[in-house]
């Protein structure tokens, strides 16, 4: 795990570096540590041994139950974008039997917790996380624009239209 985040710091660094910006996108189920996943589904007392974590401990405060360490996670601008639970599940039965919802609330609580306490969150008079609606950026282009003035992107590069793809995909693929 330390050399995923190794890997990852360098990679925001260099693009820093070259006056760029990066961006990732990740569902919290990957983010959150094994461990805090099954404590969650099946209660605390489900683990009843110490086990190997992949976490980075030596930088993770009480609250972070996700793999990343701190120092990594204050440095971002989190932002999480919800569906309507309804409109979503369709989907998360293709994605998941046990899907982590309300694993969201705790990653969300962290931020608002350790990030807004830091430095980090005074750039802007933005509070992060920011949360958004996925109906929302479909349907509100007014929306799209304030998010990218947030981060400091130039809303003359959105596009709110593109050609239909014409590429088969296989099914499989398409239930993501």
């Amino acid at each position: 795990m330390h050399g995923c985040v190794r890997a990852l710091t360098q990679y925001i660094h260099n693009a820093e570096n070259q006056d760029k910006k990066t961006f990732f996108k990740e569902h919290t189920h990957i983010l959150t540590n094994p461990v805090a996943q099954t404590r969650f589904v099946f209660g605390r007392g489900s683990i009843k041994e110490s086990l190997p974590s992949p976490q980075c401990e030596e930088d993770q405060s009480r609250y972070n139950e996700t793999l990343l360490p701190d120092s990594l996670l204050s440095t971002l601008k989190p932002t999480f974008l919800i569906r309507y639970p309804a409109l979503a599940f369709h989907r998360k039965t293709h994605v998941s039997e046990h899907y982590d919802a309300a694993l969201e609330p705790q990653l969300y609580e962290f931020y608002e917790r350790d990030f807004n306490a830091t430095d980090n969150s005074v750039e802007t008079e933005t509070m992060f996380p920011l949360v958004l609606d996925a109906d929302d950026i479909m349907t509100k282009p007014a929306v799209v624009a304030r998010f990218c003035d947030i981060l400091c992107l130039d809303t003359t590069q959105l596009r709110y239209q593109w050609d239909t793809d014409k590429e088969t995909r296989r099914p499989g693929i398409m239930a993501f």
